[in-house]
């Protein structure tokens, strides 16, 4: 196989030329050659008026290619996605599918994101039962934790998120589902910081819904997300947004009634991003251009260095594992604020990160994608050291 020339990736990646582009973990760049064809879309689809149905009902058809890719990635049916704008539309739609009553209960963590935070206040509000775990590292410990509150008492569902958006620890998909299903509860995933990072076999993992977007590590468009139902929960799975485009023949006007497609389709519904949609597919051929394997194993190397080099930094803690499964590196300099290091990486260094704040730790999250390279970890390092050294 030949060897990956770093730097014509990382031409493609304008971000890079001005500092450290270090958070791809809250928005990733798409890369220059996919953005042209974005904008082409963009172009080609006003160009040619957009409200001509022969038009969009075209560019609705071209996503189609696009769900069979991301299938592919997924490893699942194409019938089993369901577009959505993003992990916070797919989540409200696996959530608010089920049908919850006062005292039913559900499982989660204190690392999730506000994408599932904000939902699970609603159905706490509405009297469902929300315990929440701590995350810490991820893996074998999270499971045990999960099983020992299953066993104490049952729950609906487990929810949380597959990759940490905080430290980048993770979870085995597999053996969590395995103690989840056991105690007759269902498993969904919040895999925002897992797409780009990690492979998926979502049928091998036997997890019940998945939720996951293109905007982040892997450097889709703004718009580009998805929701994976397992065919055991689909007709389980209940439509709380619907309308056009929702995959139904209707009896209207001679009556209010419509049949729904048996896939999960169903759950798309109105207007879509559809350029957007078909330059996600143009991404995943990017990854695959050049390696997918290799280009996530390079991230994780640039998260190990940079973790190693930062760890040597006196007052400063790494929260994230010893042995990055990821990108994510999260780092504590102490007496500052996690706000204040990423206000001052950022104007001082150029670097950009994002601040972490949970009541045991006030970090920065820095982010290495494929396209950052081992000067980004310098000067990361390096304006760490500068913050570090005045206090």
């Amino acid at each position: 196989m030949a060897s990956i020339d770093w730097n014509r990736i990382r031409a493609d990646f304008p971000c890079t030329r001005t500092g450290a582009f270090l958070n791809t973990g809250t928005l990733g760049p798409v890369p220059a050659p996919v953005l042209e064809r974005y904008l082409g879309y963009q172009a080609e689809w006003n160009q040619a008026g957009p409200g001509n149905p022969k038009i969009y009902g075209g560019w609705h058809q071209r996503t189609e290619a696009t769900r069979t890719h991301l299938a592919e990635w997924l490893r699942c049916s194409p019938s089993s996605l369901s577009f959505a704008g993003n992990v916070t539309d797919a989540i409200n739609i696996g959530l608010f599918g089920l049908d919850w009553h006062p005292g039913d209960r559900i499982i989660t963590t204190d690392e999730e994101h506000g994408a599932l935070v904000a939902p699970l206040s609603v159905l706490a509000d509405r009297g469902v039962e929300v315990e929440i775990l701590h995350y810490g590292q991820g893996g074998d410990a999270l499971i045990e934790r999960v099983r020992s509150s299953l066993s104490e008492r049952p729950a609906r569902l487990v929810v949380l998120s597959h990759v940490s958006c905080e430290t980048g620890a993770t979870v085995p998909a597999g053996r969590l589902s395995a103690v989840v299903h056991e105690a007759g509860a269902l498993l969904m995933l919040d895999g925002a910081q897992a797409g780009g990072q990690v492979a998926l076999d979502l049928p091998a993992s036997e997890v019940d819904l998945y939720a996951l977007n293109g905007h982040k590590w892997m450097l889709g468009p703004v718009g580009t997300g998805a929701l994976y139902v397992a065919p055991s929960i689909n007709e389980r799975l209940q439509m709380t947004f619907v309308g056009d485009g929702s995959g139904y023949v209707s009896d209207y006007p001679e009556r209010m009634h419509a049949t729904w497609t048996a896939d999960a389709k169903r759950f798309e519904f109105a207007t879509r991003p559809w350029p957007a949609l078909v330059a996600w597919d143009d991404v995943m051929r990017y990854w695959e251009a050049a390696g997918v394997a290799a280009l996530m194993e390079r991230q994780r190397k640039l998260a190990s260095l940079l973790a190693a080099r930062l760890g040597e930094i006196p007052g400063v803690k790494i929260w994230s594992p010893a042995e990055p499964e990821t990108g994510i590196t999260c780092a504590e300099v102490e007496g500052v604020s996690g706000p204040d290091v990423f206000e001052r990486l950022l104007d001082e260094a150029q670097v950009v990160t994002r601040p972490v704040r949970r009541p045991w730790m006030s970090a920065v999250r820095f982010s290495t994608s494929f396209f950052t390279n081992e000067e980004d970890v310098a000067r990361a390092v390096d304006g760490v050291r500068a913050i570090a050294s005045r206090h």
